[in-house]
């Protein structure tokens, strides 16, 4: 069965949104962050955006990221398990890169679980290079950390 791509609407998100964003955190993250910790980002971190992804009104996914200085650090994006595989997180990407651009950011920056082979095709087909690894990163499992990076051209 070939699945129909999809075109999320992305939006920033509200307090209002709060419960939503966790649901989709732990629906997709082994590891996910507390309800407390997106609260703060969303009302307190003057450089944490975080972005919502619709279909039809409905939550598909979100993504979280910080600008530091001159460039984005993506922290969290994350596709609920029905959406996945029909585009919604390649157009997800691609809204970041055109924010970037707004903002003319000089790169936008991110670590991947390396076992994350999806993660990591999504990336590279965007133009994300591998640049680093961090060796254990990931607490829970050990895994290594890829730092990856898009250079943003005007």
């Amino acid at each position: 069965m070939i699945l129909q791509n999809l075109s999320p609407e992305i939006k920033e998100v509200t307090i209002k949104d709060l419960q939503t964003i966790v649901e989709i955190e732990n629906e997709c993250f082994s590891s996910p962050w507390p309800v407390e910790s997106f609260k703060s980002e969303i009302e307190k971190l003057s450089w944490s955006v975080t972005y919502i992804a619709a279909i039809d009104e409905s939550a598909a996914g979100f993504m979280l990221l910080w600008q530091i200085n001159n460039e984005f650090h993506l922290q969290k994006i994350g596709v609920l398990k029905k959406f996945r595989n029909r585009g919604v997180a390649h157009s997800m990407i691609t809204f970041i890169i055109e924010q970037a651009k707004r903002r003319s950011l000089s790169r936008i920056l991110l670590e991947v679980r390396g076992t994350n082979s999806g993660a990591l095709n999504l990336y590279k087909k965007n133009g994300f290079e591998i640049m680093d690894v961090r060796k254990g990163y990931y607490t829970d499992s050990g895994d290594d950390a890829l730092v990856m990076e898009l250079k943003i051209e005007d």
